[in-house]
């Protein structure tokens, strides 16, 4: 199993496209894969479960899972997209529950571990664009951490500034997870300029270009039309994993 964490300490820079769309790409492999949303915010559970009875997501979450309320199985559900895809939701009450968390360092360790035992073939968590208890959750789980970004000298400081975040934290880390910039939701002339910019940074060999495709499904929660050109980079982004 790889667990792939999509962090970003800007907002707007597309942790959650990437995230969805990518774990689409992946499932169509064949590959059983879990998406885990630790992000309050939960704009990812509301793509994929935007048709599930709210009350229904608030009794077993992602924080059910993390307190021990529930087994991580009790909190997995079906998504409409596709079967080899599974997602455990978020709702803005894991705020309530990450300060006691956040006391406890085990828990960091034991995420990680519970996940591992899943008989998924990956993970992915998607983040939210700030520092605390939730993303070094996701950090210290991970195997390979993805940030998207564009060219602009905030999410480029995003960037660095997440890589300063891993740096902190990394002594306590049974390994470090490998980490890469995506060009993302860039047009290719922004593409060249900015993988020049990151020369010497780890960046992942294909990109996501700007599409009013991308935007679209994400507003209206349903999946990129077959065969786009933003599909198939997708696919291609995805074909970097080994699973």
């Amino acid at each position: 199993m790889k667990i792939i964490s999509v962090c970003s300490l800007k907002g707007g820079a597309g942790k959650t496209s990437l995230s969805v769309f990518l774990s689409l790409a992946l499932s169509k492999g064949k590959k059983k894969i879990l998406i885990c949303d630790v992000d309050p915010n939960n704009n990812l559970t509301d793509f994929f479960l935007r048709n599930t009875d709210a009350e229904e997501i608030e009794k077993r979450n992602i924080k059910h899972f993390l307190t021990g309320e529930l087994s991580a199985e009790k909190c997995i559900y079906d998504v409409p997209f596709s079967d080899e895809l599974k997602i455990i939701p978020c709702t803005v009450s894991l705020h309530t529950a990450t300060h006691d968390l956040s006391r406890s360092p085990g828990s960091l360790l034991r995420f990680s571990s519970l996940l591992r035992r899943l008989p998924f073939d990956a993970v992915i968590l998607d983040t939210p664009p700030f520092p605390g208890y939730e993303l070094s959750l996701a950090l210290h789980a991970s195997d390979i951490v993805l940030s998207p970004v564009a060219l602009s000298r905030w999410t480029v400081q995003a960037y660095t500034a997440l890589e300063s975040e891993l740096e902190l934290i990394s002594d306590g880390m049974e390994r470090r997870p490998l980490f890469y910039a995506v060009p993302f939701l860039v047009t290719e002339r922004e593409e060249l300029i900015l993988r020049r910019s990151l020369n010497g940074t780890p960046v992942m060999e294909n990109s996501v270009h700007r599409s009013a495709g991308i935007r679209s499904a994400i507003e209206k929660g349903i999946t990129l039309k077959s065969e786009s050109k933003s599909e198939q980079e997708f696919m291609k982004l995805a074909g970097e994993f080994s699973l």
